[in-house]
Formats: structure tokens, C-alpha cells, sequence
């Protein structure tokens, strides 16, 4: 691609919405810090006129926070499904003996 294509009047680095980027963070902590990291690092290489690099990077972040939304998701309703199915133990019983020992 030909550098003289991208300025800042024509051609603007793609964005994350904040709201993809703190969902990301909220649901799943390590894709989403990836995701950030990706981002930010786009944002330096848009800074120093390498436009290629920061697109690639931006796109990276992007793909990242769709999929740790999509990981995040999937893991919430896994954990639904296998809770109210009594797969997963009951941790209740456990805090209850854990109360006696400790508040006797």
C-alpha cells in the first residue's frame, strides 16, 4: 500500500468501542488485557506513520475482544447449564462446615 493514501483526513485507524474492550476485561481478564495491549500498541504505530502495521494490529485487537466475549459467554451459560444439572459440587455445604469451624 502506498503511504501517501493514509493521513488522518482521509483514513482513520479502526477503533474499538470501550464498551468491547471493558466487557472483554469484566468476562475473560487475560484476552481481554491482550486485546488492550494490541490496541494500544496499534495506536504507537499510527502514531509513527507506519499505518500497515497499525491496521494489522488493530484488526489482532479486534478478533481478540470478539473472542474473549464469545469464550466468556460460552463458559457463562456452560456453568449454568452444569449447575442446575448438580454436575458441579456444592460449595453451600462446604462454607456452612467452614462457618461452624470458624464461629464456634
Amino acid at each position: 500500500m502506498n503511504h501517501s493514501s493514509f493521513n488522518s483526513d482521509n483514513f482513520q485507524l479502526k477503533r474499538i468501542p470501550y464498551l468491547k474492550i471493558i466487557l472483554c476485561c469484566l468476562l475473560c481478564l487475560p484476552i481481554g488485557i491482550l486485546s488492550i495491549i494490541l490496541y494500544t500498541k496499534s495506536k504507537i504505530y499510527w502514531k509513527k506513520n507506519k499505518y500497515e502495521k497499525a491496521l494489522e494490529l488493530s484488526d489482532k485487537a479486534k478478533e481478540w475482544a470478539i473472542n474473549g466475549i464469545m469464550i466468556s459467554v460460552v463458559l457463562f451459560f456452560s456453568y449454568i447449564i452444569l449447575s442446575s444439572i448438580n454436575v458441579l459440587p456444592n460449595y453451600e455445604k462446604y462454607l456452612l462446615e467452614l462457618k461452624d469451624i470458624f464461629y464456634k
